[in-house]
């Protein structure tokens, strides 16, 4: 399967648009093609970057699976299991293992092998060390090799195989993905706060900013040494007719 294929032929005396988008003469004829890719070809890495981009790929038998399942649900597997209170994440897990279990059902039942046992619910261990990605790719393991035959050139329909299982593939992404921003978001929010940053690296960063923090600086001081002034001229006035009243 290629991406597109475009083979263009210019009558001789036609202009046309070079490649940097010029028009010029085409004295000569020329015939301009575009060359052909076979994504087949693309090693699986690339595949995967170009599934969660939304280009288009075309697997083979050399697809595996549970490694796919690996690479969507491994961040935020580790990100819980080091929390503090990993439990508490027990509704979005239970989210992300819907979406992907549902995911694997479907792709079992298109290379037509028998669907994963999923529990009814996850229990607070699984959520708590991790069981619940190991159970992902346990199931998605049972079906590699299933997949993998049902992506040889050879076997009926690959192609639309292939194409099948990449977008429940992007389901599991899209699952793992969120689970992951999600996590990450919460625990980076109640991590600690950076420091303030000094004086001298405020001053290295932008010059005119230190100044102004500067200047901001010296007129609340200011402020402050003319109130503290203000209050003292009046108190002082205060006692001296005071003193006045009293000598009457």
């Amino acid at each position: 399967m290629v991406e597109f294929s475009a083979r263009v032929g210019v009558p001789a005396g036609q202009s046309y648009n070079d490649r940097y988008g010029y028009r010029g003469p085409n004295p000569q004829g020329r015939v301009y093609t575009q060359g052909e890719r076979d994504h087949r070809a693309d090693s699986l890495e690339v595949q995967r970057d170009r599934r969660r981009k939304r280009l288009t790929v075309v697997y083979d038998e050399r697809l595996r699976l549970s490694a796919e399942v690996v690479e969507a649900v491994s961040g935020a597997s580790a990100a819980i299991a080091s929390d503090r209170r990993p439990t508490r994440w027990t509704t979005a897990i239970g989210d992300a293992f819907a979406e992907i279990a549902a995911a694997l059902t479907e792709i079992a039942g298109a290379v037509r092998t028998p669907a994963p046992h999923w529990p009814a619910t996850l229990s607070a261990g699984a959520v708590a060390d991790g069981g619940w990605a190991s159970m992902l790719t346990e199931a998605a393991q049972g079906m590699d090799d299933r997949v993998s035959a049902a992506l040889a050139p050879s076997a009926p329909g690959a192609a639309n195989t292939s194409e099948f299982i990449v977008e429940r593939l992007r389901t599991i992404d899209n699952a793992g993905r969120s689970l992951g921003a999600y996590v990450g978001q919460i625990q980076a929010a109640e991590g600690p706060k950076p420091p303030a940053p000094t004086q001298a690296a405020v001053a290295a960063a932008d010059p005119m900013e230190a100044l102004r923090r500067r200047h901001s600086r010296e007129r609340e001081e200011l402020r402050e040494r003319q109130s503290a002034e203000w209050q003292a001229a009046s108190d002082a006035l205060k006692a001296a007719r005071i003193a006045e009243r009293a000598a009457r």
